[in-house]
């Protein structure tokens, strides 16, 4: 690729049977020279900018790629917290669980218990009450007989033997 001083220092020679005007081509290469060096520098300055470009597109494009690690992260932490969630929450459920199994099995012990105690207690219940129940109609045959007796001892007339005390009234 020529540069703009070589453009300028060409030399054609020059030509027997007239050749080119110096001053016309002169002025032409003055103007390719300095087309060519405005052209070179826009060429440089696109360089720049398409390394610039570049640059910044491998900047980006390791930024998605950390994105895209930190998303795939989070998703792969999400799932494990949610799998380790279920993992508790089984477990939670299942100690729930057993504790009320425990719970209720203490409750119907604890039932049975209370239920053989009443049938107990039904059954002392009935004995104290045919035990009173026995012991009033004997105090009241008792009674009653103590009553005929006295009746009877009213009714009979008085005998020899009333000055002598009998056993039967407790005087003797």
């Amino acid at each position: 690729m020529l540069s703009e001083n070589e453009i300028l220092s060409m030399d054609f020679g020059r030509s027997v049977c007239g050749g080119y005007r110096r001053r016309a081509v002169d002025r032409f290469l003055v103007e390719v020279a300095t087309t060519y060096a405005h052209l070179r520098r826009e060429c440089e300055e696109l360089r720049r900018h398409a390394e610039s470009t570049d640059r910044l597109m491998r900047e980006r494009q390791e930024k998605d790629q950390l994105v895209r690690d930190a998303l795939a992260t989070a998703e792969q932490f999400a799932r494990d917290l949610r799998r380790r969630a279920e993992d508790e929450a089984t477990a939670v459920v299942q100690e729930a669980e057993r504790r009320a199994a425990t719970l209720v099995e203490d409750a119907e012990r604890e039932r049975d218990k209370l239920e053989e105690e009443i049938a107990h207690l039904v059954v002392v219940t009935e004995q104290a009450r045919e035990e009173c129940r026995h012991r009033l109609e004997t105090a009241l045959d008792e009674l009653d007989l103590e009553v005929k007796l006295q009746g009877v001892a009213r009714l009979a007339p008085p005998s020899l033997d009333d000055s002598v005390p009998s056993a039967a009234d407790g005087r003797g």
